[in-house]
């Protein structure tokens, strides 16, 4: 007890010695600059700026210590700063560093910046494969040169004058609100290649109408496309296991989205608030929908459910009240549903078969009341039987959406109405009621072999 005791104070000591070597000893001004020091290196970090706006010219040194680093919201929302010229010692540039600053016109560096390059004045890495920041005043179509692999954070974050941005097909990573609050970007080519999407990318671009999602894209990461309210269509590619959350969540204008094979989880929210949405099909290898995945989505009527789905989350299709048709499997039972999903509960059930039928089975509702049923039989048709608590219906749409038969039942058919699964109910006998009879009809025989013998012997 005593040496576990010894070990935690030895390495809370330890963990406050570090400190004065990773931080700044105290914030410093020149009346202009307020910054830190850092001990670790001697070097400067400027944390805010209260000088004039117009062309402002980063020093070198600050207090007798050369600047390393320019820190988060720097510049913050001065708007009267028109350009911003880098010292050549800087190594690292924060993105949110001139967040704010609306009027910004370029980024300047010298030819013998040790670390960033300029090119029509976005602010790029030494090489030219990273891009760091775009000012806030650019317009129209960008153009990103060949080399770029990394769209960095933020970089393009509230240009609100950008209506296109081709990408080269070097770029692999658009990293975290790399394009958030681009209220005019219309458009957007993926390039082959590219890899990952990052948080909110393209979050609030609210002019942005259609988005193709390469098969090399591997990640879409949070929020990556919520509130883009003119997104009508999405295709998404092959390569995407993932949809996290709430990735397209409020666009309002998408109207249906099919899910592709090889994504197996689709999370929280991920299309929630989508009002438009009419129609959804969800891959086969999606095995899990979490909560609140459809919540909101007010137009949804048809629903095409996976083989291999596991679970579907609580409230995932709350709100979905005019959701009619759902497409599912054999293997599905509606104990995997989770609670507040009446409007999917509540819809007609249609059972995929493997095999083309010709005899259609209209589904009755998941409340099993098969008084409004009727179906129409091919008499040369092999009869198939559904399985236990499951409805068969063919699996083309427009046959299974019929809700009256056009021909009368023949009399040789003897085989009772399919009934939909009620909340994991099965509607044939279960097992141990089955065991219960088998033993019945045991004690009977050998009660009746008893009374049989005892009569024999009595004579």
């Amino acid at each position: 007890m005593m040496k576990r005791v010894f070990l935690t104070v030895f390495c809370i000591l330890l963990t406050v010695m570090a400190l004065p070597l990773t931080v700044g000893v105290s914030a410093e001004s020149d009346g202009m600059y307020t910054y830190l020091v850092l001990t670790r290196d001697q070097t400067v970090v400027i944390q805010s700026y209260d000088g004039p706006g117009g062309h402002v010219t980063v020093p070198d040194t600050l207090g007798g210590y050369p600047v390393s680093e320019i820190g988060m919201d720097a510049f913050e929302d001065r708007d009267d700063l028109l350009s911003l010229t880098l010292p050549d010692g800087l190594t690292e540039f924060s993105p949110y560093a001139c967040s704010g600053c609306d009027r910004l016109q370029a980024f300047r560096v010298s030819k013998d910046s040790a670390n960033f390059s300029v090119r029509d004045g976005i602010l790029y890495n030494k090489e030219g494969t990273v891009l760091i920041q775009c000012p806030n005043t650019k317009k129209e179509t960008i153009a990103v040169p060949k080399g770029v692999t990394t769209i960095g954070e933020a970089a393009f974050s509230a240009c609100k004058g950008i209506t296109a941005v081709t990408l080269p097909k070097t770029v692999k990573s658009i990293e975290g609100m790399a394009f958030s609050q681009c209220t005019s970007l219309a458009s957007i080519d993926f390039p082959d290649g590219l890899e990952i999407i990052g948080y909110l990318a393209f979050s609030n671009c609210r002019q942005l109408r259609s988005v193709t999602v390469p098969d090399s894209v591997r990640m879409m990461a949070v929020q990556a496309f919520t509130h883009c309210t003119s997104l009508k269509t999405v295709h998404l590619g092959t390569g995407v296991t993932v949809l996290d959350e709430a990735v397209f969540s409020n666009c309002t204008a998408l109207t249906s989205i099919v899910i592709p094979d090889g994504v197996e989880k689709i999370f929280v929210e991920a299309f929630s608030g989508c009002t438009a949405l009419k129609e959804i099909t969800i891959g086969k290898d999606v095995k899990e929908i979490s909560e609140y995945a459809f919540e909101g989505c007010t137009s949804l009527k048809t629903v095409r459910l996976p083989k291999n789905i596991k679970e579907i989350g609580h409230h995932a299709f709350d709100g979905c009240d005019r959701i009619t048709d759902v497409y599912y499997d054999q293997q599905w039972k509606f104990s995997h549903l989770g609670a507040y999903n009446d409007s999917l509960k509540n819809a007609t059930w249609h059972l995929r078969e493997n095999k083309v039928t010709t005899r259609p089975i209209t589904p009755v509702g998941p409340t099993g009341d098969a008084s409004s049923t009727t179906s129409t039989e091919d008499p040369t048709a092999e009869p198939t039987e559904p399985p236990t608590g499951s409805v068969t219906v063919p699996a083309d749409s427009t046959a299974a959406s019929a809700t009256e038969s056009t021909a009368e039942p023949t009399a040789e058919s003897t085989e009772p109405a399919a009934t939909a699964p009620v909340d994991g109910e099965r509607t044939g006998p279960d097992l141990w009621v089955v065991l219960m009879m088998v033993a019945a009809l045991v004690n009977a025989a050998v009660l009746a072999v008893t009374l049989l013998r005892q009569k024999r012997g009595g004579k």
